[in-house]
């Protein structure tokens, strides 16, 4: 039956002030996500340059957890969207319910596959001596709370689906300041508690038991008798009936080209951090540790962006809007491409002192290598960002394939092949032309998908909500 809310704001109010609203709030909100790892770096940084190098290499990898959960919040994004916006509340609580529970499963079998890789998966980056032994061990902690961090995950993408903004926002900034405080105890030990000092190594558990806790939080608001898409155990039981195949495929077949995409956009740092190693050694890898820590400020304010343009065009597809769909993917890019170039300006200008504020003891390579990379290779984040932005309006209309497509060929066709041969056959190669190869690569990928934007093929899309509900 149908659910339509008298006056749905999302199909009413001036796109651009929508995209604004929602999109800002939560950049700021997954920024505070990105404050997690920036906080704890801070304080690695006081157990020297040999902790950073390790944390880096083990945050690098455990994005790779991190991508897949997104796909599927992304997706069940999108799907919830899309139910609300046709007037099928009582099916997008439905999907959220047996979300919640899914994420939880899967956190727990994905978080067992990183601990048990740990070793492996720290030596493919080149590091070595006391740095190999912190990046296993770190790695190892994030893994296990690779659990807690989908479940926080899939309540904000509940929330976002809701049109809601404040309530996602507050459980993030309380989450951060939360690991801000657990840090102290579990780096550096509370003998009134049991704490253990866990060293550098603490930072990965402040942030797992943080998150925990904000998890909490979260349920317990949608909980809530009012929330439109509240958790019911009910819907859990119905979602395991026969119709839940076809719900799970439809996740899947937008949740897996959605992660491949992030793949995508995460891989290059794992790749850089080969390439910058084999240029520089352990110093460059020091310097990446901090400043592709600085990147995901921007990066998962992209992401707030372009969960915001989700939500939107989900909603306005649903309701048979294209055209309002449409004009939320430039909003989404333009307003993600401003926000990430006044975080890197920022970035840029202060980049020396930066570099000295997150590693103790910093050497003059370490500064030179870091502060080059801020003022070149990240100005390639804001025309990131505008891709990953209106990719999520893309995404919001049910077409998640192709800007898999674009950012994979942007992988595999332009950075991976130029990066191998700077490093290969160059004579003498340098990191400025390793983070120059950043930049083109990005402005590649954003005029094709502003071409793709112009073109409007996507919105012709039949809503995956259709398929889901049959």
């Amino acid at each position: 039956m149908s659910e339509h809310r008298p006056t749905d704001p999302l199909l009413t109010r001036p796109v651009w002030w929508l995209v604004l609203r929602q999109g800002f709030p939560m950049a700021i909100g997954m920024a505070c996500h990105a404050l997690f790892n920036l906080v704890d770096l801070w304080m690695v940084g006081d157990f020297g340059e040999d902790a950073v190098a390790g944390a880096h290499c083990a945050t690098t990898i455990n994005f790779l957890p991190m991508i897949v959960g997104n796909g599927i919040s992304v997706a069940t994004m999108a799907l919830m969207a899309q139910e609300i916006g046709a007037g099928r509340i009582e099916r997008a609580r439905r999907i959220s319910t047996v979300s919640q529970f899914a994420m939880l499963v899967l956190g727990v079998v994905l978080g067992a596959l990183g601990a048990l890789l740990a070793g492996p998966s720290i030596d493919m980056q080149a590091v070595d001596g006391a740095a190999r032994t912190i990046g296993v061990e770190y790695l190892v902690a994030t893994s296990i709370g690779t659990v807690t961090m989908f479940a926080l995950m899939q309540c904000t993408a509940t929330m976002r689906a809701n049109g809601e903004a404040g309530a996602p926002f507050a459980l993030l900034i309380g989450a951060n300041g939360l690991n801000l405080w657990l840090n102290i105890p579990f780096m550096h030990g509370w003998d009134a508690c049991g704490i253990p000092a866990f060293g550098a190594v603490g930072a990965a558990w402040a942030s797992t038991v943080a998150r925990a806790l904000a998890c909490v939080a979260g349920w317990a608001w949608l909980a809530r008798g009012a929330h439109p898409l509240r958790l019911r155990i009910a819907d859990l039981r119905s979602g395991l009936a026969p119709d839940f195949a076809r719900l799970a495929r439809s996740v899947t077949e937008l949740a897996l080209p959605q992660s491949v995409q992030m793949l995508a956009r995460v891989a290059p740092v794992v790749l850089l951090t080969r390439f910058a190693g084999s240029i520089a050694g352990n110093p460059a890898i020091t310097a990446l540790g901090v400043t592709t820590r600085l990147d995901t400020l921007v990066l998962f304010g992209s992401i707030g962006f372009a969960s915001a343009a989700t939500a939107v065009a989900g909603r306005n597809i649903g309701a048979g809007r294209r055209e309002r769909a449409s004009r939320t993917g430039w909003q989404a890019g333009a307003q993600a491409c401003v926000f990430a170039a006044v975080v890197i300006g920022v970035l840029a200008w202060y980049a020396p002192s930066l570099i000295d504020v997150f590693v103790d003891r910093v050497g003059g390579a370490v500064r030179d290598a870091g502060t080059q990379y801020l003022r070149i290779a990240a100005w390639g984040h804001p025309l990131a960002a505008f891709c990953i932005a209106a990719g999520g309006a893309v995404n919001g209309a049910g077409r998640s394939i192709p800007p898999m497509l674009f950012d994979l060929a942007g992988l595999l066709l332009l950075f991976l092949p130029a990066g191998s041969m700077l490093v290969t056959f160059a004579a003498e190669p340098a990191l400025a032309g390793l983070w120059t190869i950043v930049v083109v690569t990005q402005g590649v990928l954003l005029v094709a998908y502003a071409v793709y934007l112009w073109r409007g093929r996507w919105l012709g899309a039949t809503p995956r909500s259709a398929t889901v509900t049959g």
